[in-house]
């Protein structure tokens, strides 16, 4: 995987208990399982500066909630199967319109 501000690879720094949506939701009182924390390898990326890190599944974890140090504004880490669901989630690149007079179709 690959940082998703500055393209760096992403490296293991350790283990966390980072809590999945997929967790949270099967067991919201639950203790997080130990997971592989991940985080971009250039120390002059600008992630280090919001302690951002993600888990294997590409899951971001920060309390940064800006996502304009990303590229496309997308928060998930090239590579990644969460990178491939925001894209399919907040894509709008087929959007069609038609205008027909003073009537408008518009298709998602």
């Amino acid at each position: 995987m690959k940082c998703p501000s500055c393209k760096s690879e992403l490296i293991v720094s350790g283990q966390a208990r980072l809590e999945t949506v997929c967790e949270h939701v099967s067991n919201p009182n639950g203790i997080p399982s130990l997971k592989d924390k991940y985080i971009c390898s250039d120390i002059d990326c600008e992630t280090h500066n919001y302690g951002v890190c993600w888990n294997s599944g590409g899951e971001k974890y920060s309390e940064y909630p800006d996502n304009s140090i990303y590229a496309d504004n997308n928060d998930a880490p090239f590579g990644s199967f969460q990178r491939k669901l925001n894209i399919e989630i907040y894509k709008d690149d087929e959007n069609i319109s038609w205008n027909f007079g003073k009537y408008c179709l518009e298709l998602d």
